[in-house]
């Protein structure tokens, strides 16, 4: 439940590219993530065994992740101190702070 005067702050910008496929019953997106070398897919649809036939098709049968893009990228980031990708460690340590603030917030 979230009051009028409930507002949000952008604290993080990803970058992606995304590959939609739709058919009426599913969609599926492809997404890549920049600094991530995996892609991620997420089917989504109204029926779940339509979306479960799908994920089975495409051998994703148990892979799945409930984390957040921002999550991923941030586990994703180099341990030492001299961090290139566009993220400092301490940058790094405050945005998981924030997720875990949003994740605890009502609206």
């Amino acid at each position: 439940f979230c009051f009028p005067l409930c507002s949000y702050q952008a604290v993080a910008y990803i970058e992606a590219s995304a590959v939609i496929y739709q058919d009426g019953k599913i969609l599926i997106e492809v997404d890549h993530l920049q600094g991530v070398t995996n892609p991620y897919i997420q089917i989504k649809g109204t029926n779940k065994e339509i979306v479960s036939s799908a994920a089975s098709s495409l051998s994703l049968d148990g892979s799945y992740t409930t984390k957040s893009y921002l999550q991923i990228i941030l586990e994703s980031l180099p341990v030492d101190d001299n961090v290139t990708a566009g993220i400092h460690n301490q940058q790094a340590a405050r945005l998981q702070e924030l997720v875990e603030f949003i994740q605890s917030q009502v609206c």
